[in-house]
C-alpha cells in the first residue's frame, strides 16, 4: 500500500480497508442532515487511517471478511490500483466479484464470492499465468518434451468468514507463485520448484464493540524458491491489532490503535547447509481524524510508524560439513513515521474518495502538470450505492 507524508492545513486548503465498527454513527449531525460516517469507504481512506480497527469499512475490509457483502449492492472502481468490485442479489443472498492484480507479478486475478446476510460468506479467487510447450522432434527416436512455464504472481486462494454472536471469524488459504518457474522433462534439464503457501485464521469482536475494538489472528507462510540461499523459509504470525474511538463530536472523531505483530521464521538451504532463525515483535501506533464539513464533503487523514522491539536473528554457514561462522544480530529501532490525508465527497447513490500524494506538499502545483509519474492523486476511487 503506498504511504505519503502529508499535512492537515494543506489538506483543508485543497478541501475542494482488518476490520471496524460499522454501526458507529456519530449522533449530532453538523448540519440539518445526518452525517454517515460509517458508509463503506475505499483504498484512499485505508490509505489515511491505516486500516485502524475502530474506523470505517473499507472494501478490503470486505474481501477479508466476506460474510460482511451480504446484503450489499455497489460498484466500486480505483483506477489508481486497477481494481474494481461489484456486490448484488443473487436469490436472497449477495453475489460479489473483485477484478484486481496480482500482488506477486502481472495477472489480472478474479475473485468471485457469496454471502448470506447474518450466517457466512466465502470466495474463491484465482490469476492464471501457465503456458505448456510440446516439441515433436523430426529426427526418428528423440523423445517428445514439454516445457512449463508458470509466470510470476500465478494464483489460487480460498476465504471464509462467518459472525459467531457479536464476534466474527475467518480462514483463508492461497498459493502464490513468487518468482517464473520453467520445467522441463528433456534430459539433463534443470527443474524448478517455487511457490508461497499462506493460510491465516481471524477473529475479531469489532460487528458488535461499541468501544474497544481488537482482531487476533495466526498465519502459516511457507516460501519455497529453489535452493536460493534465504529464499526457503517458512514463517509464523501472530497479530494483535486495536483500535478505539477517543474523541468525536456531530462533525468530527478521532481514533487512537496500535497493531501488534510477532513474527518467528526458519530459513533453510538444502545444497549448502545453510540456515538461520529470527524472531520478531513489532508494535505500530496510530492516530487517525476525521472532519464533515457538511453531510457531503470529508477530510480524513492520520500518522503510523512501526516499533521494533525485538528483532533478533541467528545464522548457520556451513560447507560441506564444516562450521564456517554463526553469527547473531538483534536490533531495537523505531521506523520512520508516516502522514497521510484524503478527501471524500458523498451524496445519495454516490462518493469518491481521494488520497493526496506526497508530491503535492513537495513539488506544488507542479504536480498538476508532472511527467514524471508523481501525480495529485496516490489512490483514488469511486462508489455507486443502490
Amino acid at each position: 500500500m503506498t504511504t505519503i507524508n502529508k499535512k492537515w492545513l494543506a489538506l483543508a486548503m485543497a478541501a475542494i480497508p482488518f476490520a471496524a465498527n460499522a454501526q458507529d454513527v456519530v449522533g449530532a449531525p453538523a448540519t440539518t442532515q445526518e452525517i454517515n460516517f460509517d458508509a463503506l469507504r475505499g483504498n484512499a481512506y485505508l490509505t489515511g487511517a491505516f486500516g485502524n480497527m475502530a474506523s470505517a469499512l473499507t472494501v478490503n475490509d470486505y474481501l477479508a471478511w466476506p460474510h460482511l457483502f451480504g446484503g450489499s449492492k455497489f460498484l466500486y472502481v480505483e483506477p489508481t490500483n486497477e481494481s474494481g468490485t461489484a456486490a448484488i442479489p443473487v436469490g436472497g443472498n449477495t453475489g460479489f466479484v473483485n477484478l484486481q492484480n496480482s500482488s506477486g507479478g502481472t495477472p489480472g486475478v478474479t475473485t468471485v464470492g457469496l454471502a448470506s446476510t447474518g450466517k457466512f460468506g466465502a470466495s474463491f479467487s484465482f490469476g492464471f499465468d501457465k503456458t505448456y510447450t510440446t516439441t515433436n522432434p523430426a529426427t526418428a527416436g528423440l523423445a517428445t518434451t514439454t516445457v512449463t512455464t508458470i509466470g510470476r504472481g500465478d494464483l489460487l486462494g480460498l476465504n471464509f468468514s462467518m459472525p459467531l454472536g457479536g464476534n466474527a471469524l475467518s480462514a483463508s488459504a492461497s498459493w502464490l507463485t513468487p518468482e517464473a518457474e520453467t520445467n522441463s522433462d528433456a534430459t539433463g534439464a534443470v527443474k524448478q520448484s517455487f511457490y508461497q503457501i499462506v493460510a491465516s485464521v481471524n477473529f475479531s469482536n469489532f460487528p458488535s464493540s461499541q468501544g474497544l475494538v481488537y482482531n487476533a489472528g495466526l498465519t502459516f507462510d511457507r516460501l519455497h524458491i529453489g535452493s536460493t540461499l534465504d529464499s526457503n523459509r517458512w514463517q509464523i504470525r501472530g497479530v494483535f491489532n486495536l483500535g478505539k474511538k477517543v474523541l468525536s463530536n456531530g462533525s468530527a472523531r478521532v481514533f487512537l490503535g496500535a497493531d501488534q505483530t510477532v513474527a518467528f521464521t526458519s530459513r533453510d538451504d538444502n545444497n549448502t547447509r545453510n540456515s538461520a532463525m529470527g524472531l520478531g515483535l513489532y508494535s505500530a501506533p496510530n492516530l487517525v481524524g476525521e472532519y464533515a464539513f457538511n453531510s457531503n464533503w470529508f477530510v480524513f487523514g492520520g500518522a503510523r510508524h512501526v516499533v521494533t522491539l525485538l528483532g533478533y536473528e541467528s545464522r548457520t554457514n556451513e560447507a560441506a560439513n564444516v562450521n564456517l561462522s554463526d553469527e547473531s544480530t538483534r536490533i531495537h529501532n523505531t521506523s520512520a513515521t508516516t502522514a497521510n490525508v484524503g478527501v471524500r465527497y458523498q451524496r445519495s447513490g454516490f462518493a469518491a474518495e481521494a488520497a493526496l500524494s506526497d508530491a503535492l506538499f513537495t513539488d506544488g502545483a507542479s504536480t498538476l502538470f508532472s511527467t514524471n509519474g508523481a501525480g495529485l492523486l496516490a489512490s483514488f476511487g469511486a462508489f455507486l450505492y443502490f
